[in-house]
């Protein structure tokens, strides 16, 4: 639980500093236009972006798609969300009976 709630204060610092550069740089977008996903520069020409990458480092986040090193937390963009997993948990009886093969 302790991970999640450091994980969560990294994120919510990166969300600040994301709408701040933003809103600085109004003609620039962020890539794949979802500012959790940030993948690695070398793999991807959108995502090139120093501002972003350095920040991102800094707070030790693991880029969209890399599996985290020690000391990092997993990329927002592939963690679960919540909701969608309390939902699917209430509906997995209906939805197993009506998809059996």
């Amino acid at each position: 639980m302790r991970r999640r709630h450091v994980a969560q204060r990294r994120w919510d610092e990166y969300a600040d500093f994301v709408l701040a550069w933003m809103w600085t740089h109004p003609r620039d977008t962020v890539p794949h236009l979802d500012s959790r996903i940030l993948h690695d520069p070398r793999e991807c020409a959108a995502c090139d972006i120093p501002a972003l990458t350095a920040e991102r480092r800094r707070l030790g986040i693991a880029f969209t798609g890399h599996r985290r090193r020690p000391g990092q937390v997993a990329c927002e963009a592939e963690w679960p969300a919540p909701g969608l997993l309390a939902w699917i948990k209430r509906h997995r009886r209906r939805f197993s009976r009506r998809f059996e093969f």
